[in-house]
């Protein structure tokens, strides 16, 4: 029997397809689409990422829930970098997994929105509210869904944490439900 080492028991229940960022490096590299600042960008992500988990990128899986705990606990100090700089590092890994087809395009601009969440949404903005950031995700997924601004319901939540946990690579999906939901339901009762 062949015994098990650390890394085959990490990615032991991945599908036996996934791909490497080794892979997704090697996709940009022959991607004439993008420019070569944008290519070295993005490649810069997954090797910096890979960097900080203190692996090769042959063996850092393009996998969300694979990612996500372990981009969590990253501390960007004990990196040697300010926290700007390492959500800057995540946010070209990502990117490049948007590329590549593995995670799906965030939408935040308010022309994104459906007539009836853009009226809700310049409501709850005037409000001046730093607490924003959580919510804007979940209202671009609740209008991409076609849901009703007065309508949503917990099973509309439920559905934005799923789709939260298959398309975020470093934040806790449950941080963000509950961040997302809790405001929803202030700045609703706000605008009623």
């Amino acid at each position: 029997m062949r015994p098990l080492n650390h890394i085959d028991l990490e990615t032991a229940f991945l599908p036996p397809n996934c791909p490497m960022f080794s892979d997704l490096i090697e996709r940009l590299s022959e991607d004439t689409s993008l420019k070569p600042d944008r290519i070295r960008d993005l490649t810069s992500g997954l090797k910096r990422i890979a960097k900080a988990l203190d692996r090769a990128a042959s063996e850092v899986p393009a996998d969300t829930k694979w990612l996500q705990p372990r981009l969590h606990k990253i501390a960007p100090a004990a990196l040697g970098i300010s926290r700007k700089s390492w959500q800057n590092i995540v946010s070209d890994g990502r990117a490049a997994m948007v590329h590549c087809g593995i995670v799906a395009k965030r939408r935040s601009y308010a022309k994104d929105l459906t007539p009836e969440w853009q009226e809700l949404w310049r409501k709850i903005l005037d409000a001046k509210d730093r607490t924003l950031s959580a919510l804007r995700r979940f209202v671009h997924f609740l209008s991409g869904q076609g849901i009703d601004p007065w309508k949503v319901t917990d099973a509309d939540a439920k559905a934005y944490l799923d789709a939260v946990a298959l398309n975020e690579i470093s934040k806790s999906p449950d941080t963000a439900y509950r961040a997302a939901v809790n405001n929803w339901k202030k700045k609703r009762a706000a605008c009623g």
